[in-house]
């Protein structure tokens, strides 16, 4: 027996530990906002200001400099309950047995390379992705955007998704579409109203993505705001018609094809992250049969 926890279940650590049941944890972010994870209580004893008010980013191994705007919204604030709560779940970290990341190793080498030298008090790490579900298991390959997208031909058009942590100003939001009308490119657009889950993986995930595709992967525009703060709408279409017509997009599409490949191998039977599976399997039977 073992318990799999999200990032939502790190109380659930001690419990474990408390009846002897081996733990995981499955991390669906990326691995660099891993890493940050494990160094958030050195960074908290480390800064005396707050993250945004540093003049010099912060530098992890393994990790792009991260400017302090840029760290997860609950680390903008250090006298913050979510700030406390934060540093409370990755203190807990150490209690599991492993932690299977979403990931695969071509993904991101060099923070896999860090978080192998982050030293005691960390759990194994075993990346197993990508896990993903397919749309047509979940019944709705008769959907109409499912059917539109088949009649495109590949690479033609974009795909704009905020996710479940994904928040936009009204301004921003009429910012993009307004760019992507003008970009004259064909698009399918995915949003959900409402009010995203307050956590701070989720928001890791949004900034640290960005920062991470854009410096490391190299398959992404790293965008400019305005004196508003805003991406303009006229940068947009510009962005938008480089992704499909322009030179440094063939050579984004051409970086994704490699790393579509890299996850499918990665899945494979003899691939690392299935490799990293079958580890995490053995360590259950062995429990099991020591029990």
């Amino acid at each position: 027996m073992a318990f799999v926890v999200d990032v939502f279940g790190f109380d659930v650590l001690d419990v474990a530990e408390e009846f002897g049941v081996l733990s995981y944890i499955f991390f669906t972010v990326n691995t660099m906002s891993l890493l940050l994870g494990f160094y958030i209580p050195e960074l908290d004893e480390r800064f005396s200001c707050e993250y945004r008010d540093s003049l010099e980013p912060v530098k992890l191994p393994g990790c792009v400099p991260i400017h302090g705007t840029d760290l997860p919204d609950p680390m903008q604030d250090r006298k913050n309950v979510a700030y406390e709560r934060m540093l409370f779940s990755v203190k807990q970290v150490h209690l599991a047995t492993g932690i299977m990341v979403n990931r695969f190793m071509v993904l991101e080498p060099v923070a896999f390379k860090a978080l192998n030298e982050v030293g005691e008090g960390k759990p194994p790490v075993y990346p197993v992705g990508p896990l993903v579900q397919s749309c047509l298991d979940r019944g709705v390959n008769e959907s109409e955007c499912l059917r539109w997208l088949d009649k495109q031909s590949n690479g033609s058009m974009l795909y704009v998704s905020f996710g479940s942590g994904g928040t936009l100003s009204h301004e921003q939001l009429n910012e993009l579409a307004l760019g992507l009308e003008m970009s004259g490119q064909r698009f399918l657009w995915s949003i959900v109203n409402g009010v995203p889950l307050i956590a701070w993986p989720l928001y890791a995930e949004q900034r640290m993505n960005a920062t991470l595709l854009a410096d490391d992967l190299k398959v992404a525009f790293r965008v400019k705001v305005n004196n508003k703060g805003l991406v303009g709408h006229k940068d947009i279409a510009n962005y938008a018609r480089g992704l499909i017509e322009g030179e440094e997009g063939k050579l984004f599409w051409n970086k994704m094809k490699e790393l579509k490949n890299a996850a499918e191998k990665a899945l494979s039977k003899d691939g690392s992250s299935t490799k990293s599976l079958v580890e995490v399997a053995k360590l259950w039977k062995r429990e099991k049969m020591m029990c």
